[in-house]
């Protein structure tokens, strides 16, 4: 399997961004119907990782949330929207993009 080069959308941005707004990536590795909407290996924002090609992750930045996989070309967004308003919505992208069943 082809290994990629990740990081969060925010790395490298200045510290006044990282601190004084929540920033997070998880990997998927399940979907859930209710909170906590996945379940997944947490990622430090300030890192880079190799993941394998077609890796669905979840990226926050100050509320906003971001389901993507990786590919060759980069991040193809699956869905995005308001991490507290439109989790349902983008969890279940994910559950489609996945082909599972929530």
């Amino acid at each position: 399997m082809k290994m990629l080069n990740y990081s969060h959308s925010c790395k490298g941005e200045s510290r006044k961004h990282l601190v004084y707004k929540a920033h997070w990536a998880q990997v998927v590795e399940k979907v859930k119907s209710t909170y906590p909407w996945v379940t997944g290996k947490m990622l430090e924002v300030d890192k880079e990782y190799q993941v394998p090609e077609g890796t669905i992750m979840i990226e926050v930045c100050d509320g906003y949330a971001v389901a993507i996989r990786l590919t060759e070309l980069g991040k193809e967004v699956i869905a995005d929207g308001s991490y507290d308003l439109d989790m349902e919505y983008i969890v279940s992208e994910i559950a489609k993009v996945k082909g599972l069943e929530q």
